[in-house]
């Protein structure tokens, strides 16, 4: 009996330590699958290339770095490192060392993208270096999500042998959010408790509408083609606007065009003037509605989707309003340290 028992303890603690093992390997798989290397390295001949990338992931118009380590032998000749910058990224800046001679550089427009290249003819003595090219997502316009995926190369001779070397692919991902949004209000019209707040006797309410962003000057994208939309109750006119806008039936168009997220604050409003007849909107009616926005995000040659934005719901009643004037005055010798009276 003892004998049966200690076979099954001993059979449950091999099953537990393969599950164990199980799950410590699939947690190994995940990670490997799911993390970005920051740096990759080769050798070759003699010489030695490694990358370095400052980050996996960044917002758009945020600079980021690659940085190149090198290692040339002595007596290597015609030696090229260069380091094709993703279509994704545009070049800022290069800042290199000289421990090894002034190289040629070659690098694209600031701004622009292309291949960053440093070129030596010959290394008499063996030297160690490094160099970082600064790089950034374009702002306003490179999707969420976007990725820049590239490597750096070494081509060189020692002799008779022929060096052409690169590292693996580094991968950063850009961060890019859509911070577009719209408010809608009554304006000039009186004020009553509860959910139907706004109240009016006349037949012409004024409404302001505000297209706006999020404050911020990296990682948010552009609105292309943007135009608001309010649709009126039935029979509901506009009279005029602040901004030119134009009713198409019941709908009330207004063309803002392009709006530019890489500025800190975006701001832009318009007015509009609506009638509501008397004999479709009596005393007693409650008038609801609201405005969307939309547009593209990023650009519309390089689109990254549509964008629909609704303002909150506004709401007026039409009823008998008994007016009234508030007057505030002061009475003061205009002298300083003197009193006066309101």
């Amino acid at each position: 009996m003892d004998t049966t028992i200690h076979k099954v303890v001993t059979i449950m603690r091999y099953i537990r330590i393969q599950l164990l093992l199980a799950a410590a390997l699939l947690l190994g798989l995940n990670h490997a699958a799911f993390s970005q290397a920051f740096s990759s390295e080769v050798n070759g001949n003699g010489f030695t290339l490694k990358k370095v990338v400052s980050n996996t992931s960044v917002q758009s118009g945020q600079n980021f770095t690659y940085t190149i380590y090198y290692s040339i032998p002595a007596g290597a000749t015609n030696v090229t490192i260069s380091d094709a910058l993703p279509s994704t990224v545009t070049y800022q800046a290069i800042n290199t060392s000289s421990v090894c001679g002034s190289p040629t550089v070659t690098t694209p427009p600031v701004g622009g993208t292309g291949t960053v290249s440093l070129n030596w003819s010959s290394v008499p003595g063996g030297c160690s270096g490094s160099f970082v090219i600064t790089v950034q997502f374009p702002n306003g316009v490179t999707c969420n999500g976007a990725s820049a995926r590239n490597r750096a190369c070494l081509l060189g001779d020692i002799g008779p042998l022929k060096t052409d070397i690169c590292t693996n692919y580094l991968s950063t991902t850009a961060i890019a959010v859509d911070p577009w949004k719209i408010n809608k209000w009554i304006i000039g019209a009186g004020s009553q408790p509860g959910p139907c707040n706004k109240v009016t006797a006349d037949s012409v309410v004024r409404y302001q509408v505000c297209v706006y962003k999020t404050p911020g000057t990296i990682g948010q994208l552009n609105l292309d083609n943007a135009i608001v939309y309010d649709t009126l109750p039935t029979g509901a006119t506009l009279v005029s606007s602040s901004c030119g806008a134009v009713q198409s039936g019941n709908v009330i168009m207004w063309s803002l065009g392009n709006l530019d997220a890489t500025t800190m604050y975006n701001t832009t409003c318009c007015t509009f003037d609506v009638l509501y007849p008397t004999a479709l909107y009596p005393t007693g009616s409650i008038i609801n509605n609201q405005a969307t926005v939309k547009g593209t995000l990023g650009s519309s040659n390089s689109p990254c989707g549509p964008a629909s934005h609704t303002s909150q719901e506004t709401c007026i009643e039409i009823k008998v309003v008994t007016s009234g004037n508030l007057s505030k005055y002061v009475y003061t010798n205009g002298q300083p340290g003197c009193a006066g009276k309101y």
